[in-house]
């Protein structure tokens, strides 16, 4: 059989780590799918598996996001057939990851890709979407009418939660921003208002709380998201929170972060806080075959929001098609931060 492209990185550090290569198209097993990937798109933690954080053999292909079409059925897949438009999310067991032409992955980790879609935002959307149906649908629990900090608004992750805590019913939620860029991107795409964006790169990092409680008429707020990630903003988040407050984030910090998160003179343990740790990958790949149905169920909710409109489509940039330079220019951007929605790159 023919061999497909993939753009596999061979050492960690920086993106002159990644090479164009050839593989083996891949058979699928039993219970599995393989997908003719048509579209991938990159995300922050492409990133910290190319830096080394997560260990990892080498050489890997990176990619969690793909959308594309069903090529082949291993034995016992039902629900799908060859020729069917679907969309995946790689975060678990796979052949390889979507910085590919094709992969194969478990067949509750692939989905029918909502028809309202273009193949590029149904390729931006299975990680970001899945972990905030998590954040909010699962974790946050939001109330109809309570208010919300959003960090990280303007980000992948930031702009699929954000319209699900306006559908929940939250009545106001206040985003960060780190630029002029992120700013209008949050006024002009999702809809914020103005005076309810956060310049953190306008104002000293201790000024920020007094700034979130001020736009908050002085009142704590019930719930935080952090899916920037530091110090600063983890200071923040656990300073505007009000009593029994919820803490949700989707960013791992390295050990020994600078806040005592269990003593008794913490804010955890202060105002009685929960803090939930959102990881969508943790199923996939720390569980049993047993536990990835959930990813379908997840899946097909999100392929519901997206069609009711309930979810608008995420803003992607297409930086080109699969090739070395696109990868790397993605991966560019990913170290520069300060993305606004995903990066895309076409496949196939």
């Amino acid at each position: 059989m023919a061999g497909m492209r993939v753009v596999e990185l061979r050492e960690f550090g920086g993106s002159q780590g990644f090479v164009l290569s050839e593989r083996p198209v891949p058979e699928p097993g039993r219970g599995e799918v393989r997908i003719r990937v048509e579209a991938a798109s990159f995300n922050p933690v492409d990133r910290k598996i190319r830096l080394g954080r997560f260990g990892g053999s080498l050489p890997m292909v990176l990619g969690h996001d793909a959308a594309g079409r069903v090529e082949k059925l291993g034995e016992g897949v039902e629900g799908v057939a060859p020729g069917d438009p679907v969309w995946a999310f790689l975060g678990g067991p796979q052949s390889n990851g979507a910085y590919a032409e094709q992969v194969v992955v478990p067949a509750e980790l692939v989905g029918p890709r909502p028809r309202r879609l273009s193949v590029e935002e149904a390729a931006a959307m299975p990680v970001v979407g899945l972990t905030a149906l998590q954040a909010v649908g699962r974790r946050a629990l939001p109330l109809p009418g309570e208010n919300a900090l959003l960090i990280g608004a303007a980000g992948g992750l930031g702009s699929a939660a954000l319209p699900l805590l306006r559908d929940a019913g939250v009545e106001r939620v206040l985003c960060t921003a780190g630029s002029e860029e992120s700013a209008l991107f949050l006024e002009r795409r999702l809809g914020v208002p103005l005076e309810d964006i956060v310049r953190y790169d306008r104002q000293p990092a201790e000024a920020l709380a007094g700034h979130v409680l001020a736009l908050n008429d002085g009142h704590r707020l019930p719930m935080a998201f952090d899916f920037a990630g530091g110090l600063a903003m983890k200071r923040l988040a656990l300073d505007v929170l009000d009593f029994e407050g919820r803490l949700i984030t989707a960013v791992e910090e390295p050990e020994g972060l600078a806040i005592e998160a269990w003593a008794a003179t913490g804010p955890l343990f202060q105002k009685a806080l929960s803090l939930h740790m959102v990881f969508t990958g943790a199923r996939a790949m720390a569980g049993a075959p047993r536990d990835w149905s959930a990813y379908a169920h997840d899946l097909g909710a999100l392929a519901r929001l997206c069609e009711s409109g309930r979810l608008p489509p995420p803003a992607v940039t297409v930086l080109g098609d699969l090739s070395l330079e696109t990868v790397r220019e993605a991966h560019r951007r990913l170290d520069a931060g300060h993305n606004r929605g995903k990066l895309v790159m076409r496949v196939t």
